[in-house]
């Protein structure tokens, strides 16, 4: 497994915009020696038009309380999580969040190595401003466990979970237009 340090500015490992598209396969997203323990930073940041997926044995390492695994900001913005698995380790504020739409489909299995805290507003996932989850990973503890808030569906953001619960559980706004489909 190839490992990806953070740059020493602490930004995002990889910032994809303007109609990229992108396949990630096989890389531990660390913090390095300076981590994006940054509001607004995360691992997998994608803007205006961007297309993503994630399969076959990646690991996202939290690096604390205000990092995020992948960033969604643009409602034209896609990621895939699928494949053999996903591991997550470390600190997050969210591992996927959407702050103007876009779309999450996550299925595959997600395990835990070690403990996984999840402490931002919104938990694992954040869907908001007309953003769509659809998840159906399931979620593996033999080698860890997560301890998540719960996750968040408000103004017209919407999460679908299709026979899985989601650690930390998940809370629709529906003053909001939020919507969560268990």
């Amino acid at each position: 497994q190839f490992t990806w340090a953070a740059p020493v500015s602490g930004d995002n490992h990889c910032t994809l915009s303007d109609n990229a598209q992108c396949i990630f396969k096989n890389i531990r997203f660390a913090p390095g020696s300076a981590p994006r323990n940054v509001v607004g930073k995360a691992c997998i940041y994608l803007h205006n038009n961007t297309d993503a997926d994630i399969f076959d044995n990646c690991t996202f390492v939290g690096a604390g309380a205000n990092d995020t695994a992948v960033w969604l900001d643009n409602i034209d913005c896609i990621i895939t999580i699928n494949g053999v698995s996903l591991t997550l380790a470390g600190t997050f504020r969210n591992v996927v969040r959407h702050d103007c739409g876009g779309k999450t489909s996550w299925g595959g299995t997600t395990a835990a190595n070690g403990t996984v805290t999840v402490s931002g507003t919104g938990g694992i996932i954040y869907s908001r401003y007309g953003a769509t989850a659809q998840v159906s990973t399931s979620w593996n503890t033999a080698s860890g466990s997560f301890s998540a808030t719960g996750s968040v569906a408000d103004r017209q953001g919407l999460i679908e979970a299709f026979g899985t619960s989601i650690p930390g559980g998940v809370t629709a706004d529906t003053t909001t237009g939020g919507i969560y489909v268990p």
